[in-house]
């Protein structure tokens, strides 16, 4: 009976030790999911890093013009049946830049209006004001040249506060994005069209 009172307290000894192995290994796994979290986590920054540079690769593709485009340029300016007339050849040129600029603008534009508008419908009718005039200030910043401005800055800071509370700071500074892209193409498209004019 000895012998087994023994056997029963080594059994319970055994069974005392794997409960205090139990914690530790739970410990152990539980810092193992952590490094994978932290692992998971660095790889989709990584992903999107990738997927910006991507993105941003087919923008530069598309704005790169075409083998045809510059087959069309060396056609202007080596034809035999084309005067080396300068003011003719930048005309000729300013036209390819309208003709490769303007389907560019109205991507953008048409990318623009449809950010503002499923905005809008997230923010609801009272923020969608709101927003109206963030993009209005921004648009007059960037007419005016005014990046440094301080109040004009802290305009732009405040509306961006308040439509915080229905938008996303990522959609917020996406839509920004786009607008100032917009906004640049459509000087250059100004530029190009005063060009013309003057040629003519």
């Amino acid at each position: 009976m000895y012998v087994n009172g023994t056997n029963v307290w080594l059994e319970k000894y055994k069974l005392l030790g794997q409960q205090e192995l139990l914690p530790y290994v739970l410990i152990e796994n539980g810092k193992k999911l952590e490094q994978l979290e932290a692992e998971i986590e660095k790889l989709n920054q990584a992903i999107a890093e990738k997927d910006q540079q991507i993105e941003s690769l087919k923008k530069e593709n598309e704005e790169t013009p075409t083998l045809s485009q510059f087959q069309e340029l060396v056609d202007i300016v080596f034809s035999p049946n084309t005067d080396l007339d300068f003011n003719k050849l930048k005309k000729e040129i300013k036209g390819l830049k309208l003709k490769f600029y303007l389907p560019h603008f109205q991507k953008e534009e048409n990318t623009l209006k449809k950010l503002i508008t499923d905005a809008k419908e997230k923010a609801g009718t009272n923020m969608g004001k709101f927003l109206d005039l963030l993009l209005q200030i921004q648009k007059q910043i960037f007419e005016r040249q005014q990046e440094n401005d301080s109040f004009a800055q802290g305009q732009l800071s405040a509306y961006q506060i308040i439509l915080q509370e229905k938008l996303d700071y990522d959609e917020l500074q996406k839509i920004l994005n786009e607008q100032k892209k917009l906004l640049k193409l459509e000087q250059q498209l100004r530029f190009l069209q005063s060009d013309e004019e003057e040629i003519e």
